[in-house]
């Protein structure tokens, strides 16, 4: 009977530890698990990083006047969102091809570190002083064969406006006037798009389609030529918003 007993008590040890080791596996299987990243958890960290760098960008277009606290500052909180971007460029890379099935997530991950446009935008702030710290845009509407309207504006950072009319416009010569500089703050997100954007030229030149050149003086300038309305629909958006804010209107179509 003590033997029987024994041998009874012996089973249910032995399994009682199978089970526990079963069981301490699997905890650890679901640790592990729980652990790894997948391309979904570095994206939606990519994505916050972004949201986090255009939020840091408007505040910088937000203010056209800077000091060297602002500027350094505005520096460094970008250049820790570009190691936190390079990290998970590298965690991404990483994992296994299976983890990479999503066409969306690998090209907006891949292609934005890629292109370098937060490096650049580092870089473009960087070597600013107060003397070099101006802000200016400038739209030019060229003309084509027809009676496409052919004039200029330059918007300066205090509101300063500067317009010339050249061909098929109410009025020919120049015009200087005043607006609101506040209403700046409203090329905010074009400005975070022509930034971010590395092509330079849209569409082919041709003397009998209309062409419009956007030129931004923010640190480095940037250009940007669409012929032809041939860019992306924000750019169009963005040469109607620069002539709604300079009141161009009564002097080109009276």
């Amino acid at each position: 009977m003590k033997t029987r007993f024994l041998i009874i008590l012996g089973i249910v040890v032995a399994v009682s530890v199978l089970y526990a080791s079963i069981s301490i596996n699997d905890n650890a299987i679901n640790v592990i698990y729980d652990s790894q990243r997948n391309s979904v958890d570095i994206f939606q960290d990519f994505v916050n990083s972004q949201k986090r760098v255009d939020t840091t960008m408007n505040t910088w277009f937000d203010m056209m006047l800077h000091s060297d606290d602002d500027l350094k500052n505005t520096v460094a909180i970008l250049e820790s969102e570009k190691n936190i971007q390079d990290k998970l460029y590298d965690e991404y890379v990483n994992l296994p091809d299976s983890e990479k099935t999503n066409e969306e997530i690998h090209r907006k991950i891949i292609d934005s570190i890629n292109d370098g446009w937060l490096a650049k935008n580092i870089e473009n702030l960087k070597p600013q002083k107060d003397a070099e710290r101006i802000f200016r845009i400038t739209l030019e509407h060229n003309g084509c064969e027809n009676t496409c309207p052919v004039y200029s504006i330059m918007i300066d950072g205090d509101g300063s406006v500067l317009y010339k009319g050249l061909k098929n416009v109410k009025e020919i010569g120049k015009q200087e006037y005043q607006i609101q500089s506040d209403v700046l703050t409203e090329l905010n997100p074009f400005l975070l798009e022509a930034y971010r954007d590395n092509i330079d030229e849209y569409g082919v030149q041709d003397d009998a389609k209309n062409t419009v050149i956007i030129t931004i003086q923010f640190g480095q300038p940037k250009r940007i030529t669409n012929h032809d309305n041939s860019g992306p629909v924000w750019l169009k958006d963005f040469e109607d918003k620069i002539n709604e804010i300079a009141q161009t209107r009564q002097y080109v179509f009276g």
